[in-house]
């Protein structure tokens, strides 16, 4: 009975106050979508001087806080280390990030822009055999 009235005159003294209650919004969503973007290589064809593997690109969509974020990972070889190094350019419309390897050795990269973009990755050794790749939510 105590815990009753102090309740009640809690209740009160908010109301009072101007303290507003609410209930969280049935509204609230949040999505996400995945792509997994595989491996390839640059040439597309042929003896491989660059190489993409383990390429994901995530999408999140947050409704309550607005909190949209694309996210970018994969690794990185430059599979014939003949003084040539292999280059990736994530591109999004925020900017682009360059990430380059010539050890011969797996690196792996992750890139995250605020907000919800379409990606192109470009795999190349030097400034040669672009092969671009393009995601979208």
């Amino acid at each position: 009975m105590a815990r009753q009235r102090w309740l009640k005159g809690l209740a009160v003294a908010l109301v009072a106050a101007g303290v507003v209650l609410v209930a969280p919004s049935s509204a609230y969503a949040s999505a996400s979508e995945h792509t997994a973007c595989g491996s390839w290589q640059s040439p597309a064809s042929g003896t491989a001087h660059a190489k993409i593997r383990n390429c994901t690109v995530d999408w999140f969509w947050d409704s309550l806080d607005h909190l949209n974020s694309t996210t970018v990972s994969f690794d990185l070889v430059d599979s014939s280390t003949d003084g040539v190094c292999a280059k990736a350019v994530v591109s999004a419309s925020p900017g682009s990030h360059t990430y380059t390897e010539c050890n011969g050795v797996w690196t792996n990269h992750k890139v995250s822009y605020g907000g919800i973009y379409t990606v192109t990755i470009t795999l190349s050794y030097g400034s040669s055999s672009p092969v671009t790749k393009s995601f979208s939510p």
